[in-house]
């Protein structure tokens, strides 16, 4: 493998994974080819010559001897080259407003042909060639929305049109050379495929959020690879042209994904980032795409069972049930606690369900049993908020008085009671540490106070988040998290309340976190096509991003055993 490094240009033994040369070039190398046949890679250079002209050329390496083999001069800066897929031809491009498109015998370097084509020589320069060398494509000079197919054989241009909105920044030519894609940027984010014998577009494939630099056909045509200032990389199977289904999203990199390269395998996919650094992707790999299933119905809570083969759900008629299978689509009745309630609460074990009734009256029920354990009332207007996590005890807030309180469901005897409910927003519930040691609340600018349960000591606290919509300890007690309405989550350590991380760029708000029972993930709840985000807490990377139907995903948890995550939006919809 080949990378360029400054106006060096690195190669490397895959095997190994050892650098086993260095080639200066005089310039930055951005485009370079491996002969599919012969051991020979194919690079571009400049030298400065009497007067500072620039001298370019092409330099043929053998990857074997590791000696230089020939040196074909160039008339100008190349902006692309490729070889035929029988390594018989090198075709280059030469850059400017007097722009060529030579071809060349290898490996001996004589040239077979050169035609006039005007076209742009910056960074991301649009060319391709059909492995086949029936057509090549690049974009035009003075009008880089144009991409000019041309004919090999003759020089003649076949057809040209306007491909992009903006710059024409990515081209790829199926090895038959029957469709051709292009990629634009840099606010457009769109790929379109053309058919190379009438110059008709056959359809545009959506997805990318930011600019395409790169797009790569695999040996059939089948598939597509296409590369995006966004991050990702996107996996197009073309198949059927008519209805191609959502791409497969390869996730990894930290900045902009510039260059795309398919190894002779036709599997692994190599991809080169922004800030340098090369990621090797198994295209062939068996691991399953996420799953989203949508459990019929309109839910107000719900809970994964300890052995995480099930969930539990409380709808919005009264109707419990819980909910199995490979999909989590077979449905048993539990029981029915009625119509008559506007709040409900899941202990994390499934074990119990806490409701208040329109009377204001609490009520706790046996989850196993279908059986009404207790109901009663204190307070003003109290709501049950949350299961301790040993699930013993029940707190619950009311914000008429402004009181939290601890309940025994043993003894159904108040243990323990302190203020601060009255300022808490609705939806921000406690977070408990593990071992029920603290309690952090928090209200909706971020300030709040977190509780020594053990001695009722209380320290006040600002986390200057602002529009908190939920808060979490991590299962180790390390860390813990809020979601701020305005686009981002944190980290905090929980004993020295320093911050760690802040998790950016969440466009439609964050509106719960959870984290996985290993404590290395983390789940951020948002809106739409970014319903759930999950980051890797120790090097805050974003790993994956899954789209869901509706917005304001604020009910989110994983599975005991964390195979599984689910989330609930602001309509009721259970999304797994």
């Amino acid at each position: 493998m080949a990378v360029g490094e400054g106006k060096n240009l690195s190669v490397w033994d895959l095997q190994t994974r050892q650098a086993i040369a260095r080639l200066p070039s005089g310039q930055r190398v951005v485009h370079l080819a491996f002969s599919p046949r012969e051991k020979l890679l194919a690079f571009p250079v400049r030298s400065r010559g009497p007067a500072t002209n620039s001298q370019y050329g092409i330099r043929l390496w053998n990857s074997e001897t590791r000696a230089l083999v020939a040196e074909l001069p160039l008339p100008g800066a190349c902006p692309g080259l490729a070889f035929s897929g029988d390594g018989q031809t090198l075709v280059t491009a030469i850059g400017g407003e007097q722009g060529q498109i030579a071809l060349w015998r290898m490996p001996e370097g004589k040239q077979l042909a050169s035609y006039l084509a005007p076209q742009y020589d910056y960074t991301w320069t649009a060319f391709a060639v059909a492995q086949n060398l029936s057509v090549a494509a690049h974009a035009t000079r003075g009008d880089a929305h144009k991409v000019r197919v041309i004919d090999l054989a003759s020089g003649q241009e076949r057809w040209s049109a306007q491909a992009a909105e903006e710059n024409l920044l990515a081209l790829a030519l199926s090895s038959d050379g029957k469709i051709l894609a292009s990629g634009a940027g840099f606010t457009e984010s769109t790929v379109r495929l053309w058919d190379v014998a009438t110059g008709t577009e056959l359809r545009r494939l959506e997805g990318h959020r930011s600019f395409i630099a790169a797009l790569r056909f695999w040996p059939d045509g089948r598939t597509l690879a296409s590369a995006s200032g966004d991050q990702t990389i996107r996996l197009w199977d073309l198949s059927n042209l008519t209805n191609v289904p959502p791409p497969r999203v390869l996730r990894g990199h930290q900045d902009e994904v510039h260059y795309l390269e398919l190894l002779p395998d036709n599997s692994t996919l190599v991809s080169g980032c922004k800030d340098g650094s090369v990621c090797f992707w198994d295209t062939t790999s068996n691991r399953q795409e996420s799953t989203r299933i949508t459990v019929p119905g309109i839910f107000r809570s719900w809970g994964f069972d300890p052995e995480s083969g099930s969930v539990v759900t409380v709808a919005s008629n009264g109707k419990v049930a819980r909910w199995k299978g490979a999909s989590f689509q077979e449905s048993e009745p539990l029981f029915d606690i009625g119509p008559d309630f506007d709040a409900s609460l899941i202990s994390t074990d499934t074990r119990w369900l806490a409701s208040r009734s329109e009377q204001r009256n609490l009520r706790v029920w046996d989850l196993r049993r279908g059986a009404l354990l207790r109901e009663w009332t204190n307070g003003i207007s109290p709501q049950p908020f949350a299961f301790l996590p040993n699930g013993k005890q029940l707190v619950t807030v009311d914000r008429g008085d402004g009181v939290h309180r601890e309940w025994d469901l043993a003894t159904w005897k108040e243990t323990q009671f302190w203020r601060g409910a009255g300022g808490l927003t609705p939806w921000c519930t406690p977070a408990f540490s593990p071992d029920e040691h603290w309690c952090l609340t928090l209200n909706g600018d971020g300030a709040g106070l977190i509780r020594d349960m053990t001695t009722g000591s209380e320290r006040s606290l600002n986390l200057k988040l602002g529009e908190v919509m939920g808060v979490t300890f991590s299962p180790n007690g390390k860390l813990f998290a809020a979601a701020g309405g305005a686009g981002f989550a944190k980290l905090w350590e929980a004993t020295t309340l320093q911050e760690v991380a802040t998790f950016r760029g969440v466009l439609l708000g964050v509106h719960s976190v959870a984290f996985s029972p290993d404590s290395r993930r983390l789940a951020i709840g948002s809106s739409g096509i970014e319903a759930i985000q999950l980051w890797d807490v120790e090097s805050s990377q974003e790993l994956l991003t899954l789209e869901g139907a509706g917005s304001v995903f604020c009910r989110t948890a994983f599975s005991p055993d964390g195979n599984v995550l689910g989330s609930r939006n602001d309509a009721g919809l259970l999304h797994l």
